[in-house]
């Protein structure tokens, strides 16, 4: 005989597939919105092979692609709290916009950006070739400026530099410490001097007065967005968009 759990779960199953695709628009959670830019910053929606003009108050769901050209600087509030800041000529693929005790999660190949939290502990992980840099509730600089050269600046917290299977800790950096990471994952690490720290952050800034609609904003589309992920009897993995209108 089924538990009531069973029939319970078979029964939402049921529902959800028979509830109407949506027309248009992305199937996946939202990551974050846009709080600040400069210039004409461009976005690559999933299942686009093309980039488009990214503008103020835009989602960014997981999956997507920013880049940024030459003068063009954009800010992105994530879902778990981080505020994330990417420099001129940068690209990053948005995986996760955290939340949930987890922390959002970009990689790229070749950028520059910077972290804080807004709210919350989750942090940020930035994934590049040579390290992942674990960002825990702090504000940081991370700098790929070309595939074979990792920098990183902590002004505040801790920063973990994890080899880039996440399997070792190569290094952990506190406030006022920078490191490079280099090919075979060679890590030099010092005290960060005055004519070390970075400022072009400073000159991307949200509107204060807008912030708190902005989050609330993208709190609304995150509850529109979530996913029910199950596992069935022969182990494989399931997602279900749970998107409404």
């Amino acid at each position: 005989m089924r538990s009531a759990w069973g029939l319970a779960g078979l029964a939402l199953l049921a529902a959800m597939a028979a509830m109407p695709a949506a027309a248009k628009g992305p199937t996946k959670p939202v990551a974050g919105i846009v709080v600040a830019l400069e210039g004409k910053p461009e976005v690559k929606r999933a299942g686009s092979k093309s980039y488009g003009r990214l503008k103020m108050n835009d989602f960014v769901y997981e999956g997507e692609w920013l880049k940024t050209g030459k003068g063009e600087r954009v800010a992105v509030a994530f879902i778990g709290g981080a505020e994330f800041k990417m420099n001129e000529n940068s690209e990053f693929e948005v995986q996760s916009g955290g939340g949930s005790g987890q922390a959002a999660s970009l990689k790229t190949t070749i950028g520059q950006a910077w972290t804080r939290m807004l709210h919350g502990l989750s942090g940020v992980k930035v994934k590049t070739p040579m390290a992942v840099a674990a960002v825990r509730g702090t504000e940081a600089d991370i700098d790929l400026d070309d595939p074979t050269r990792l920098a990183v600046k902590v002004y505040e917290g801790h920063v973990d530099l994890l080899n880039a299977s996440e399997s070792k800790t190569l290094a952990t950096l506190a406030a006022n410490q920078m490191a490079t990471v280099g090919d075979g994952g060679a890590v030099q690490r010092r005290a960060m001097g005055s004519g070390d720290h970075d400022s072009w952050q400073d000159g991307l800034q949200e509107d204060q007065s807008k912030l708190d609609g902005q989050l609330n904003k993208l709190k609304e589309e995150g509850e529109r967005t979530k996913t029910l992920k199950w596992t069935d009897k022969d182990g494989n993995v399931h997602e279900k968009s749970l998107k409404h209108k």
